[in-house]
């Protein structure tokens, strides 16, 4: 089982690198709050890029050479989050770099597979996928850049998800099928949480951590299910679950009001669908391309994302206030914009 949620953008074909013209302006910023950050491949290769504070063309977020991914955004707000991939041979790094300027610095694993980091809702810690030692486990890595093992099973432990209380959500097929698990903040006492046929997976804890949200494959389906943290009280999360849908990703606004969910219906139509906390459809953004990888702004009055609503070649970024209205374009360089994050 292969689950990646940094790089799965990745699995598109990459477009034409797009010649440099330095008198162009790529991107107007709207005001809005907090920064922004994604990938360009303005330069061919995917870079992440942030806003500048004037609202010209964006600048390369942190100077490192090679593939670069943001990863999701500091809840402290003072660092900035990258997965770095390089070749010859192939080979992925974590990175983290001052919001403010400063040199970047290594953390974590190096290794051919370094994915999905999920920080600690204070900020204090992350847990990150990697094969730096296995097939795939999970390393708890310290602000500092300390770094533990939390896991060590044959057939891999993935995607995890730090709650409110430390404890970590994570899929392993250690048991068969894909299931979820939790353990304690630094790997203890590991339980199974769902024991369905069928593959579970991407876990996500509510903002007040008395949720755990998650993709469950169900026959021809995937669908957003949620549950207690103890596993008790399991069902689908929409009000009126859809059938021939296949739930891709899945994101909470940080008051935890709102759940964003990346929708495919058929083989060209991926959608977003903005949920209540009650599973109530409030809107669906569903352009003629692929909308996805939706990001919350910190006050949880904007969402952004990935797509294609004006006719061009190549996704360009684009957001929407809380109920799905006032669709705004972001990005309009030629070149693919994509898998925006969103901090303060």
């Amino acid at each position: 089982m292969q689950l990646i949620v940094l790089l799965t953008a990745c699995s598109s074909p990459a477009p034409p690198a797009v010649e440099e013209r330095p008198d162009a302006r790529e991107v107007e910023i709207p005001p809005l709050p907090g920064r922004l950050t994604w990938i360009s491949e303005r330069t061919g290769a995917p870079r992440a890029v942030r806003a500048a504070a004037d609202g010209a063309d964006p600048v390369d977020a942190v100077g490192l050479d090679g593939a670069v991914f943001p990863g999701e955004p500091d809840p402290r707000g003072d660092l900035a989050l990258f997965v770095r991939s390089v070749e010859d041979p192939h080979l992925e790094t974590l990175w983290v770099a001052p919001v403010g300027g400063g040199e970047p610095r290594r953390v974590g694993p190096e290794a051919p597979q370094v994915r999905n980091p999920s920080w600690a809702p204070d900020g204090s810690f992350l847990v990150v996928e990697s094969s730096h030692e296995s097939f795939r486990d999970l390393y708890r890595v310290e602000r500092t850049g300390e770094t533990g093992r939390l896991t060590d099973a044959p057939h891999g432990s993935f995607e995890p998800a730090v709650g409110p209380n430390g404890r970590v959500a994570f899929v392993s097929s250690r048991d068969g099928d894909a299931e979820i698990y939790v353990m304690g903040p630094r790997g203890s006492s590991p339980t199974r949480l769902t024991s369905v046929p069928g593959d579970d997976m991407q876990p996500a804890w509510s903002p007040d951590g008395a949720t755990i949200t998650w993709l469950a494959r169900r026959d021809l389906t995937v669908q957003t299910w949620r549950m207690d943290p103890d596993g008790q009280n399991a069902r689908p999360f929409r009000a009126e679950p859809v059938a021939q849908q296949i739930a891709l990703a899945q994101a909470w606004s940080p008051d935890g009001t709102r759940l964003a969910v990346t929708v495919q219906f058929g083989p060209t139509d991926v959608a977003i669908d903005l949920l209540d906390a009650q599973g109530r459809v409030v809107a669906r953004i569903d352009g003629p391309g692929s909308d996805e990888h939706p990001t919350w702004s910190p006050d949880s009055q904007w969402l952004a994302f990935t797509g294609t609503h004006d006719g061009q070649a190549q996704p360009d970024l684009y957001r929407v206030d809380r109920d799905g209205k006032g669709l705004t374009r972001i990005t309009t360089d030629p070149a693919a914009d994509w898998l925006p994050r969103w901090s303060r």
